[in-house]
């Protein structure tokens, strides 16, 4: 029988310290003028952006109709959900 890995090697945990990705003003700005020129397009009825870590929320964004094409409908927020949107 061969062995792949004749030599064993001790395998030690390494703890790595990662920074967590943030959002800068100017990141966020960007995010939001690309919403809103989402939205003024009406290619699609409303857009949702959301951004995370692995500790918190660091960017959500929407913008549109509830309704495509009854503005008196009122526009999309962060309460509004028909739908469940899994990532």
């Amino acid at each position: 029988m061969s062995r792949l890995f004749p030599l064993s090697f001790p395998v030690r945990p390494v703890k790595m310290a990662l920074s967590q990705p943030k959002l800068n003003a100017n990141g966020q700005q960007a995010l939001d003028a690309l919403l809103k020129k989402t939205a003024e397009e009406r290619k699609n009825p409303a857009a949702f952006f959301g951004a995370t870590n692995a500790k918190e929320e660091i960017y959500f964004g929407c913008g549109g109709e509830k309704v495509f094409g009854k503005p008196e409908e009122g526009m999309v927020n962060q309460d509004t959900s028909k739908y469940t949107v899994l990532s």
